[in-house]
C-alpha cells in the first residue's frame, strides 16, 4: 500500500494500530503526528518535519511490512534520503 499521499494524521492511525508495543521515546512524537497533516504544519513549538524525523529516529524497533512501507512514505513526505 502506498501511504505517500496520505495526511500524516491518518498515517499515525496506521502506526498506532500496527505497532503493538510502542517505544516510549516515540510515543510523544506519534501523538503529535495525530495533529498534523503536512510537514509544514505545526504542533505546539515543533513543525511536522521535525516531529516525523524524531519519530523515525525512535521507531527502529517497529518492524514488519507495514513498518517498512510507512517509514518509507514518511521519508518521502519529509524528503529524507
Amino acid at each position: 500500500m502506498s501511504y505517500e499521499n496520505w495526511p500524516i494524521s491518518k498515517i499515525a492511525k496506521v502506526i498506532k494500530a500496527d505497532w503493538k508495543t510502542i517505544n516510549p521515546a516515540a510515543e510523544d512524537n506519534l501523538e503529535a503526528m495525530f495533529h498534523i497533516n503536512e510537514p509544514t504544519d505545526t504542533y505546539y513549538a515543533d513543525d511536522g518535519d521535525t516531529i516525523v524525523r524524531y519519530f523515525l529516529s525512535n521507531s527502529k524497533g517497529w518492524k514488519g511490512d507495514t513498518a517498512r512501507e510507512v517509514k518509507a512514505a514518511l521519508k518521502k513526505i519529509c524528503k529524507i534520503r
